[in-house]
């Protein structure tokens, strides 16, 4: 096919020719297919298969449209993960896509509370992550919160983002935060 694109001097992309194969791989983590629920749902356009996408074992990857990814702008992601059963966590973690030419920003905060009966829930960790700049590379990004060991069956997660910088032509308007695989350790 390159032939006749050369043949007929059409312009053309080479990537086109050579197309990338991506294998799915799981890994499983405390919160891998537990029950999740959503305080916060996310925008109707980028729900896809629902709060079971963020803790399916399947990593995000690729386009922010490609049903790995649940897409929040202005209110956050606020995420309570059933381990159902108590037990000992240090960490929690979480994939963002950023795409700062679509108004994707990465997280502006996290912050984690725990619950023995889904109820009443305490605050173990929170942090605050700086917004990234246009010379900061755009694609997919870990954030994690580590926290002294503690025991509890429900997590709860909030993840906010932030508003478009004044450098952005949307300034003023919130930036989209899209999320996959939120993980407890």
């Amino acid at each position: 096919m390159r032939q006749f694109y050369e043949l007929y001097h059409y312009t053309y992309a080479d990537h086109i020719f050579n197309p990338q194969v991506w294998a799915d791989t799981v890994e499983t983590n405390l919160a891998t297919r537990k029950p999740i629920t959503l305080r916060e749902q996310p925008a109707e356009k980028y729900t896809y298969g629902g709060a079971k996408v963020l803790n399916d074992g399947g990593l995000g990857r690729g386009a922010y449209n490609s049903g790995r990814w649940l897409g929040f702008c202005g209110s956050p992601l606020d995420a309570v993960l059933d381990l159902e059963q108590p037990v000992e966590m240090r960490k929690v973690r979480f994939h963002a896509l950023v795409n700062k030419s679509a108004w994707i920003y990465n997280p502006s905060s996290l912050k984690v509370l725990v619950s023995d009966d889904g109820e009443t829930f305490r605050e173990v960790g929170q942090k605050t992550i700086p917004i990234s700049t246009w010379e900061d590379r755009d694609g997919i990004f870990a954030y994690e919160l580590e926290f002294e060991p503690v025991a509890a069956r429900f997590v709860e997660v909030v993840i906010k983002g932030h508003d478009l910088p004044e450098d952005h032509d949307g300034f003023g308007n919130p930036a989209w935060i899209f999320v996959d695989e939120l993980e407890v350790w």
